[in-house]
């Protein structure tokens, strides 16, 4: 029989080895990235203001170059969707979306496969199993 005490402190231990995964992230290419680690650099996750916004518009423009270069078939999803050059938040949803199923059925990766540190999956109860893969 689990007590409540007894789940907490499970949860608590589990959190504790996940921890590492929560501190301040450090981009795979700071050199190549700045603006990407600017954003990650931002204390406060959910700030809304102009300045904010602008960190996050020119890192995903960034961020989506870096994968486009590095990653074959996002590149020619990028440029199958016209290469989108956002210049503002409103505009975000004009970048290509990626349906869940090209995880399932692609191993879609930009970093080299020794320099992964975490791989996370779900259950796989549909049948396919998706992965994904943390540098840090």
């Amino acid at each position: 029989m689990t007590t409540a005490s007894t789940s907490y402190a499970d949860l608590t231990r589990r959190l504790n080895s996940l921890a590492k995964y929560f501190r301040p992230l450090q981009v795979p290419d700071p050199g190549d990235l700045p603006r990407v680690q600017e954003l990650c650099d931002i204390a406060d996750p959910f700030r809304a203001d102009e300045a904010a916004d602008a960190v996050f518009v020119a890192a995903m423009r960034e961020i989506n170059a870096w994968h486009a270069a590095r990653n074959p078939l996002y590149g020619a999803m990028w440029k199958g969707a016209g290469a989108p050059d956002i210049t503002g938040v409103e505009q975000v949803a004009d970048l290509p979306y990626i349906h869940v199923n090209l995880f399932k059925r692609h191993a879609l990766s930009s970093i080299a496969d020794d320099t992964v540190a975490l791989r996370l999956t779900p259950s796989g109860t549909g049948g396919e199993k998706t992965e994904i893969g943390f540098d840090t």
